[in-house]
């Protein structure tokens, strides 16, 4: 017995040995062939076995094969499924007993690719299909395929038992594109009636998912309980309910996607899957969504989605934005559409796609108020149709702002794998302003219009042979063609009376653009566009017949650039390089602009000067979108030239421009509006030098009524609302140095200035310079508030008068050398109202000076010959006709409040006397009240008083000679008042008194 014992032990651990040692010794592959052929019958479909075969059936029988490959079936190219590795691991129990049972079916890498066939059937169902008799010869290579045939003893799908599939680094295919990545699955069967029980994870683009369930064992006397779930990145989403007699029963529910949450009954089955109503929740939005779907026969399947509601501007507060979509305006077309441009090799195909055929679906989806970018679009609705592999789009229509109806139509069809539509577009409303601020084209003018574009796609091309625009006033024709795939193009032409624009290129592979070109002809100039309700900004408009033309070829990260615009006289040239594959796009570009005369540049800008000389302008931009420097930069402006450098920086909340400038001789004479009677400058015939210390360029106001009142003038003043929104456009920092700088007879050599411009104020926080020999220094603030404000300080320092020659009431400083100081600020929407609250204070002193049109000294001297009345009209008339008072100095301050200049110390040291002076200068109603004292030498306690009342350009001038005539008859000349003849024989001679000089003396000024 110990002898048998022994000998049956030493067998069986040979055949253990052997079991263990021997498998993985002997060479399997001559079992390709017929290992092919049970897995293709089992499955219905060709296996291939392109890798090593391996045996072990200790400790656990397992077969794997390398490079294993799943076909699809016939009638389907490709294949279903490839793995780098299969794994069976058997039932070594069920193997003893002549069955095959799996306990593990393990896939390394393995890559599941779903595909349709031409009529729509996917190549994923498994089963032996009932055309798969034909026989596959034996394996001549390592590589084995096999399409089996069925046979007596070939076990079918439904006897082989899997209990559990491991799927390790797999990925989902549907055509070309990974739907997930990453999968990993452990997939518990229980044999065919289960339990069931799944656990797995994979990536969906860059979206982590999991996904975990379980179910019951399948009884015919009791439901089996069945739980999913599957977790995303910001959601989850549950179905949980029972199986019985092989239909679901349950409820499905979506959390927490995007703000997107969903829930409702769900039954599956084999012949139905129905999903709702679901009572469906986007932000804050509720509506109701149901899904049917018939499988028994053709698939038929019916989805409705119906929403009062939905707010995308909320709900996509905190998501990820979507790539900015620009939309370009467009408008005439011309005789013959465009062509996309030829390219050297005809597009290929990027992806096939395939419309099942046997599938019947509808689909409907309402939504009365949809909010989109702050503007609601009502009775938004869309029903479309597939049907025999053709999508039929019923109705697409919606109600857009600006009263706007926007309706889409046609068919979409995939022959031949590639998607093609034939239908239009239709878009009518009547305010298109409204429409396109929604669109983010603002400045625009209401307009009723009506919009007809054809559309038809034929891939990879898309156009529109004849779109039609039509407005109240105009009608506008386009047509465009565009081409995807490989070597993308395009191409498009617009018309509209008086204007016709074009545009077309290609890009090819790698990058390059070739053959791109732009043209823009416009006889009329951009009025055309004011028809369609386009606000052409003044400048733009005066430039009369435009002509733009340009090209760019090359790879995009180096494209050359030109660029050529004519119009109104200027001449405007680009030509560079711009870099596009960089995150902002590099520029470097030449810049130039000429113009014959400077003139036909000022008007563009609204003047009505014609200087003389040309214009002419020079830099090189080099930059981005956020930033770029202008270097050379040289501008000629009639006998002006500038030079320097600037640059503008774009990332703040407005353009910082920082600029250097130089200039030689500045003439802002040239640089002002059309000439104006209200031109207002120091010295001018309507501004008193001490009002104006610095030019000062204003409209004149339309005359006003005057309500019974007189002594007012027209004021120089406009009344036109001052607009200053410029200022909030920018910022900026400048610093100018100029040679000369000429307003009128002014004059300042070497003058530098140093501003900025920040959040709507300007800063001059220095002008200085030489002013006709003397030294001006000036400071000032200018804010563009809700009222704006101006405040500034000037001082003069032994400025030459001579060549300003100030004037004011018929009196002209001539010469002298003048220091003065003033200090002032005031507000107003308006120029009048700026003068009106001036509040301020100064002081002036003229040093050894002459002035002109009143000869001090000749009174003075005729004083000394009043022999009779004659000889006093003498001496008042030759006072006033002209000549000059030399004066030694001339002083005095000033203050201002609420728009009333007052000054009351005045004081005049001329030859032959002096003066004393008060005035009073009422900016608002440009009137004045002065009054000036002349003290002659011969009598110094006699004045000569003359008052200016009334209008500034005009003033009533008084003659007091009051105080003389007391003079003279105090001191015993009013017998040289009194009668020179005798008195007629018979008539008694008039005594000499006080009242008959008097009356004398009124009949000699009267000429009497």
């Amino acid at each position: 017995m110990r002898n048998a014992a022994l000998v049956s032990g030493s067998a069986l651990g040979l055949v253990i040995a052997a079991a263990a040692v021997l498998p993985p010794l002997i060479d399997w592959s001559a079992y390709g062939g017929p290992l092919s052929a049970r897995l293709g019958a089992a499955l219905g479909r060709p296996v291939t076995i392109g890798g090593p075969l391996a045996v072990r059936l200790l400790p656990t029988p397992s077969l794997s094969a390398g490079n294993v490959a799943i076909g699809n079936p016939p009638g389907m190219d490709g294949e279903l499924l490839r793995a780098e590795k299969l794994r069976l691991r058997l039932d070594f129990g069920a193997l003893l007993g002549g069955a095959i049972k799996l306990s593990a079916i393990e896939l390394d890498r393995p890559e599941l690719m779903l595909s349709q066939d031409g009529n729509g059937f996917g190549g994923w169902p498994l089963g032996k299909s009932a055309d798969s008799a034909a026989a596959s010869p034996e394996p001549s290579s390592p590589a084995t395929t096999v399409t089996a045939a069925a046979s007596s003893t070939a076990h079918s799908a439904d006897d082989l038992e899997v209990e559990r599939v491991l799927v390790r680094d797999g990925t989902l295919r549907l055509g070309d594109e990974a739907l997930l990545s990453d999968l990993s699955l452990d997939l518990g069967l229980g044999g065919r009636h289960g339990p069931f029980q799944i656990d797995g994870s994979a990536r969906w683009g860059d979206t982590p998912l999991t996904i975990a369930g379980a179910m019951d064992r399948l009884s015919a006397d009791r439901p089996a309980v069945t739980t999913l779930r599957l977790g995303f990145a910001d959601g989850e989403g549950t179905l949980d309910g029972e199986v019985t007699e092989g239909s679901f029963h349950g409820r499905l529910a979506l959390h927490g996607m995007k703000g997107v949450t969903a829930a409702g009954d769900m039954t599956l089955s084999s012949t139905e899957v129905q999903a709702g109503p679901l009572a469906l929740k986007v932000g804050d939005d509720h509506g109701t969504a149901a899904l049917a779907l018939a499988l028994d026969g053709s698939p038929q399947v019916d989805f409705r989605l119906e929403m009062d509601s939905l707010d995308l501007d909320a709900w996509q507060k905190g998501q990820t934005e979507p790539p900015a979509v620009t939309v370009t305006a467009a408008a005439d077309t011309p005789s013959q559409p465009p062509q996309a441009p030829a390219t050297a090799a005809e597009a290929e195909r990027p992806f096939r796609l395939s419309l099942p055929r046997s599938l019947f679906a509808a689909a409907t989806l309402s939504v009365d108020r949809l909010r989109w970018h702050g503007r609601d679009i009502r009775q938004t609705r869309l029903e479309a149709v597939l049907d025999g592999g053709e999508i039929l789009v019923r109705q697409a229509r919606t109600l857009l702002p600006g009263d706007a109806e926007a309706a889409l139509e046609g068919t979409f069809a995939t022959p031949a794998g590639l998607p093609q539509f034939d239908g239009g577009l239709t878009l009518s409303g009547t305010d298109s302003a409204s429409l396109l601020a929604w669109l983010g084209v603002e400045g625009t003018e209401p307009r009723r219009f009506a919009l007809r574009a054809p559309l038809t796609m034929a891939w990879p091309e898309i156009r529109t042979t004849d779109l039609v625009l039509n407005s109240d006033r105009t009608a506008a024709r386009a047509s465009a063609a565009l081409r995807l795939g490989d070597h993308p193009a395009v191409a498009a032409a617009v018309a509209l009376p008086g204007l016709e624009a074009s545009l077309r290129g290609g890009l090819e592979t790698g990058g390059r653009i070739t053959g791109a070109s732009f043209g823009l002809e416009a006889p009329q100039g951009l009025r055309p566009l004011g028809a369609l309700g386009v606000t052409i900004p003044p400048a733009l408009e005066r430039l009369g017949p435009l002509s733009v033309k340009g090209n760019a070829d090359g790879p995009l990260d180096a494209l050359a650039v030109e660029t050529y615009a004519e119009g109104g006289g200027l001449h405007l040239s680009a030509k560079g390089n711009l870099n596009l594959l960089v995150p902002a796009p590099h520029a470097t570009l030449a810049l130039s602009a000429r113009a014959a005369s400077l003139g036909h540049v000022l008007g563009l800008m609204g003047g009505g000067r014609e200087p003389t000389g040309a214009f002419a302008l020079d830099a090189r931009l080099d930059g981005d979108t956020h930033a770029f420097d202008l270097s050379g930069l040289s501008l000629r402006a009639g006998p002006t030239t500038f030079t320097g450098q600037s640059r503008v920086e774009l990332g703040g909340a407005r353009p910082l421009v920082v600029a250097d400038l130089n200039a030689d001789t500045l003439a802002l004479d040239l640089l002002g509006t059309s000439d104006r009677s209200g031109q207002l400058l120091p010295g001018g015939p309507l501004m008193p030098p001490i009002v104006a210390p610095h030019p000062l360029s204003a409209q004149p106001a339309a005359a006003r009524p005057q309500n019974g009142q007189v002594g007012f003038g027209a004021s120089p003043f406009s009344r036109d609302p001052l607009d200053l929104a410029a200022l909030n456009a920018l910022d900026s920092r400048l610093s100018l140095k100029a040679g000369h700088v000429t307003a009128g007879d002014w004059r300042l050599d070497d003058a530098t200035l140093r501003a900025t411009l920040n959040d709507g104020t300007v800063t001059v926080d220095s002008l200085s310079g030489s002013l006709l020999g003397g030294r001006l220094e000036a400071q000032a603030v200018l804010a563009a508030g809700s009222v704006p404000r101006l405040r500034a300080q000037v001082s003069v320092a032994g400025t030459e008068l001579g060549a300003a020659r100030l004037r004011a009431a018929g009196l002209t400083i001539r010469q002298g050398r003048l220091d003065a100081d003033m200090r002032f600020v005031t507000s107003g929407h308006s120029p009048y109202e700026m003068a009106a609250h001036l509040d301020g204070d100064g002081r002036l002193s003229v040093k050894n000076g002459v002035l002109d049109g009143f000869d001090l000294p000749e009174v003075n001297r005729q004083m000394g010959n009043l022999r009779n009345i004659g000889n006093v009209l003498v001496m008042v008339q030759s006072g006033l006709a002209g000549g000059q008072t030399p004066f030694s100095a001339l002083t005095g301050s000033f203050q201002a409040k609420g728009g009333t200049v007052v000054s009351r110390d005045l004081k005049l040291a001329a030859e032959g006397g002096g003066a004393d002076a008060e005035t009073t200068v009422n900016l608002g109603q440009w009137s004045t009240d002065s009054r000036v004292g002349f003290h002659l030498s011969r009598a110094p306690q006699v004045p000569v008083t003359i008052r200016l009342e009334g209008p500034m350009e005009n003033p009533r001038k008084v003659i007091d000679l009051n105080a003389l005539q007391r003079h003279l008859v105090a001191n015993g000349l009013g017998r040289a008042l009194a009668p020179q003849e005798s008195a007629t024989e018979g008539q008694p001679r008039e005594k000499n008194t006080g009242k008959n000089i008097l009356k004398n003396l009124l009949r000699g000024l009267s000429g009497q």
